[in-house]
């Protein structure tokens, strides 16, 4: 009788490891579904890629008499109306009568000496600094 009793035990054990085994897995795997769908998730979606482009800046003057003329040198056209010009607190839109700034577009701004100066590209969801 006591064979019989210590087999049953086994028995029921082994069933109770098979069956936290089965329902284990699936648990397991749609965690790792659901983990790894956020993370793939965090690319940030459909967001448009800044396009690539040459800008040159040419200073002429000097002190507050001080001009720079930022030239698109090369590249993939930019919209006008997301494209701007930082000079220290200061933003100038550049803008082009076809709405879009390409090769051999210009625009000359007055900049104080010494003032850093940033093309900025913003397009409403996005923004960054393109020089």
């Amino acid at each position: 009788m006591e064979r019989t009793q210590h087999r049953d035990e086994v028995l029921v054990g082994a069933g109770v490891g098979i069956g936290v085994f089965v329902v284990a897995i699936p648990v397991l795997l749609i965690l790792a579904a659901v983990v790894g769908s956020f993370v793939l998730g965090m690319d940030g979606g459909d967001v448009p890629d800044a396009p690539t482009a040459s800008i040159e800046y040419e200073y002429e003057g000097a002190g507050k008499e001080m001009t720079a003329t930022i030239t698109h040198e090369g590249g993939e056209p930019i919209e006008s109306g997301n494209l701007a010009v930082r000079i220290n607190d200061r933003t100038v839109s550049w803008t082009d009568e076809d709405g879009e700034i390409d090769v051999g577009n210009s625009v000359t701004v007055d900049v104080a000496a010494g003032g850093p100066t940033r093309v900025v590209r913003d397009s409403g969801s996005t923004s960054g600094i393109l020089v």
